[in-house]
């Protein structure tokens, strides 16, 4: 790539950067875990072609579009503002009907979760995992828009602010001598 267009490659990133940044605070708002830490954003030249390419850990597509559940469907919307039903869901048939219990120990112990049973007494925690679960998967995880919001925010912001280096580049080269 000419060093002309090493403005743009910079102004994607920072684009991209942005986007990241932004969703990284929308994802620490409900999780301490590694969701938004491991987001990361990537701009490449393709021989003219920039490429942008953003990578995140793979449940984070499930918490961003939502996932349906055997009993009822979650909608999500995409960045065109286009409501739509989840790609994602757990199915009666195929032994996935929940998450696993195991999954959510961890969980109900940072939270703090311990009910008692009628008599008084902390219900096991494997029973709340397993209830948790149960309920999950009827009932599936509403979409989070953690980062499809500021990919569809900085999507309207791209046009101008790509046009704006696009055409700083050009008249650098006409310029040249």
């Amino acid at each position: 790539m000419s060093k002309d267009f090493k403005g743009i490659e910079k102004y994607l990133q920072n684009w991209g950067n942005d986007i990241v940044n932004e969703a990284k605070d929308n994802a620490s708002k409900f999780s301490k875990g590694g969701l938004g830490k491991n987001l990361k954003v990537s701009v490449k030249d393709d021989n003219g072609t920039w490429r942008i390419t953003f990578t995140m850990p793979p449940y984070g597509e499930y918490i961003d579009k939502g996932v349906s559940g055997t009993e009822k469907k979650q909608h999500y919307i995409d960045v065109d503002m286009v409501n739509k039903i989840s790609p994602f869901g757990y199915k009666k048939a195929a032994g996935h009907s929940q998450p696993p219990s195991s999954a959510l120990d961890k969980w109900v112990v940072t939270r703090g979760i311990a009910p008692r049973t009628k008599k008084g007494r902390f219900m096991p925690r494997k029973s709340l995992d397993f209830l948790i679960a149960r309920s999950i998967g009827k009932k599936g995880i509403k979409s989070k828009r953690w980062f499809t919001e500021p990919l569809a925010l900085g999507l309207k912001e791209l046009p101008i602010g790509f046009a704006k280096q696009f055409e700083t580049a050009v008249e650098h080269l006409l310029t040249k001598k």
